[in-house]
């Protein structure tokens, strides 16, 4: 019997990411972390629609996205853009 992939989330520096993996453990390899995040409350699994059809299309990759945006999850995403401070 196979097992299905679950897909995990975890906010790390400037990204929101999501990973396809077996298991929590998997998950923290994929993230290349050897600390468990999850009981960090770094780390959890996700239900939601865009993240599951994005990580479900790539399994085993992180895909990254600049944190707070709404584009889409890549391999290789664009560099978080920094709002321009007013000058006094």
């Amino acid at each position: 019997m196979s097992q299905s992939r679950k897909v995990y989330e975890a906010h790390l520096g400037f990204y929101d990411t999501v990973v396809a993996a077996f298991s929590q453990k998997s998950a923290l390899a994929a993230w290349g972390s050897s600390t468990d995040l999850f009981k960090m409350g770094i780390a959890r699994i996700t239900n939601d629609p865009v993240k599951v059809k994005a990580a479900l299309a790539k399994p085993g990759l992180v895909l990254r996205r600049p944190a707070g945006t709404s584009i889409a999850f890549s391999e290789n995403p664009p560099l978080p853009k920094v709002p321009k401070k007013k000058r006094d």
